[in-house]
């Protein structure tokens, strides 16, 4: 119950109250679960989420551990372990070292999922949309455009009244847009991006940490620089109060004194 609990709390956002939940889940099924056991690898690929999301590098390798205890026990089946792919494959998307193994492991879930008897549609969009967030940080902005509107019709179909994952996908096409040259319609999907994240996720939610610098520095890039420092100024207010002293809150503070320098503002640069 505490493990069911807790990954409601951090599929919310609500990350300081899952994180003893979930914690005290794990230490018990250590404790009375001999390894490897299913029940474990759950918790393992939990707790492995809740770090990656508070930005700690153990998250993958929980998330690794979790998807060995699993293959250990059910070795030949593909589908069981394909969430426990995807899980990995977004802790490991956002680093240069490892964005190609994420890439890996979105193509594998998408094929295990289209090849799937009861195929999940769901879940191939899923893998679609990670696949495309690669291609973005890989500089392949046609491509992912490309794949972000084929993810976005199939959720539509999917999701008429509510998606989970529209911030993402509009994130994903803001950045693509952008990125190919359509400035008006990838700052109009900038403002949608954080309008549909705070009333899907929560203005609090640390994905919205992500998105924000993620757009900001790509408008950067572009010389939008007002917008850029509004969503730094944002996402800097999130990071201190989300994660406090911690590299990624000095990377946003960074990238926002590299902004105000552009934009003429220097002493608020040094005080960045």
């Amino acid at each position: 119950l505490m493990d069911v609990i807790g990954v409601t709390y951090l599929s919310t956002g609500q990350a300081r109250r899952a994180e003893p939940l979930l914690e005290r889940s794990l230490a018990i099924r250590h404790e009375q679960l001999a390894a490897p056991h299913l029940e474990l690898a759950d918790s393992l690929r939990h707790v492995g989420m809740l770090r990656f999301i508070q930005g700690h590098p153990e998250g993958s390798q929980l998330i690794r551990e979790a998807r060995a205890m699993r293959r250990q026990l059910v070795p030949d089946d593909d589908a069981a372990a394909a969430l426990d792919d995807y899980c990995l494959a977004w802790s490991l998307v956002e680093s240069d070292a490892t964005r190609g193994e994420a890439e890996e492991l979105f193509r594998r879930v998408l094929e295990v999922r289209q090849q799937s008897p009861d195929e999940n549609e769901r879940d191939v969009a899923y893998a679609m949309l990670g696949l495309a967030l690669v291609e973005l940080l890989a500089e392949q902005p046609v491509a992912a455009l490309a794949r972000v509107n084929r993810a976005m019709a199939m959720f539509r179909e999917l999701d008429r009244d509510a998606n989970p994952l529209a911030p993402v996908l509009t994130f994903a096409s803001a950045v693509a847009n952008l990125t190919v040259g359509n400035t008006d319609d990838g700052k109009l999907s900038v403002e949608d991006t954080i309008t549909q994240a705070n009333e899907v996720y929560g203005e609090r939610h640390p994905a919205l940490l992500f998105l924000k610098y993620e757009m900001a520095w790509y408008l950067h890039q572009l010389g939008e620089l007002e917008l850029a420092d509004r969503l730094l100024a944002s996402s800097e207010e999130l990071a201190r109060e989300s994660i406090g002293r911690h590299p990624r809150t000095a990377i946003v503070l960074g990238e926002r004194a590299l902004v105000q320098q552009a934009l003429g503002q220097t002493e608020q640069a040094l005080e960045s």
